[in-house]
């Protein structure tokens, strides 16, 4: 996955992988970024999303989980 938005490739991605022609015509239709308003902050998109879910078949099912990070052994 490319994201359009960095100034640079990165090593790894850890967002949302959006369908890319619902994605444009969402930034399209509102005349903003997805997920961060012009301020940096988060937009009303966003605020929706987090509030309200993402819509379904907007997010595509790439890339892997993340792993738990093993909590330590307390002991008995």
């Amino acid at each position: 996955m490319r994201d359009l938005t960095w100034p640079r490739p990165g090593t790894a991605y850890l967002g949302l992988a959006l369908d890319g022609s619902a994605a444009a015509s969402l930034m399209s239709r509102h005349g903003l970024a997805i997920v961060h308003g012009p301020d940096g902050f988060v937009s009303s998109i966003g605020a929706s999303w987090m509030r309200d879910d993402v819509p379904p078949g907007l997010l595509l099912d790439i890339g892997r989980p993340i792993p738990a990070p093993a909590l330590p052994d307390c002991g008995p």
